[in-house]
């Protein structure tokens, strides 16, 4: 299988590469040992936010990747290279079609997972290691590594305003209807005193806040005390 290792921060310094420390990037090798050049740079361009995903929002496209999303990524691609080189065939070749007939028809069936043998994949799961193949194979394709590939896309109407419609991939699993429903109250208390636990109490004030007030995280993160609502004196 493929195999990913962080880099240390001194190498990254040393190439020159300080904004990347603590992001969680590093290097991919095959099972031969071999450097996987393509998804090395690839990871390093989405850390840096260089390489933007098609269909990604303005919003965001305005910062770079967190280092959670980039170990996501990571995890992923070798997912990925492992099922490429378990099934001996060529990332460079692959196309769409083969991709869902086949990388996402056995996650679906659960003939393929690197930790869950033998049990589907979630929908969620499946879409997003798909979505960050369809995305990997795009930038070797930008890059001159491979021939181009399609992801084909349909319109859907979104949930939020169904008035208006949005690119999904074609061929995208959909999640069962009992799953798509709001955490109840109790679930949503119980899970924010468990990150508070877990996190501590600045994190689980920020999560608290983004909940209940709606704001993003970029926007909580960014609130300083001089912009909150002082607290009235009842004297």
């Amino acid at each position: 299988m493929a195999h990913f290792i962080r880099a240390v921060k001194d190498d990254l310094r040393a190439e020159g590469l300080e904004d990347l420390v603590g992001s969680n990037v590093g290097v991919f090798w095959s099972r031969e040992i071999r450097l996987e050049i393509a998804a090395t740079d690839y990871l390093r361009w989405k850390a840096m936010g260089t390489w933007r995903s098609k269909g990604q929002s303005a919003y965001s496209s305005l910062s770079r990747p967190s280092a959670n999303t980039i170990k996501g990524l990571s995890a992923d691609l070798v997912n990925l290279l492992s099922w490429c080189e378990t099934r001996r065939v060529d990332w460079k070749k692959l196309s769409y079609n083969h991709l869902v007939d086949h990388y996402q028809g056995e996650m679906n069936a659960g003939r393929w997972s690197l930790l869950e043998r033998g049990r589907p994949l979630s929908p969620s799961t499946i879409n997003r290691r798909m979505g960050t193949a369809c995305d990997f194979l795009e930038f070797a394709a930008d890059r001159g590594w491979r021939e181009p590939i399609v992801v084909q896309l349909e319109s859907v109407r979104r949930p939020d305003v169904p008035s208006r419609t949005t690119q999904a991939r074609v061929g995208r699993m959909r999640r069962h209807p009992k799953e798509l429903r709001l955490p109840t109250l109790v679930e949503l208390n119980d899970w924010m005193i468990g990150l508070t636990r877990q996190s501590g109490s600045t994190a689980g004030l920020m999560v608290r806040t983004a909940t209940l007030v709606g704001l993003r995280p970029d926007e909580v993160r960014l609130l300083r005390s001089n912009q909150l609502p002082q607290p009235i004196n009842r004297r």
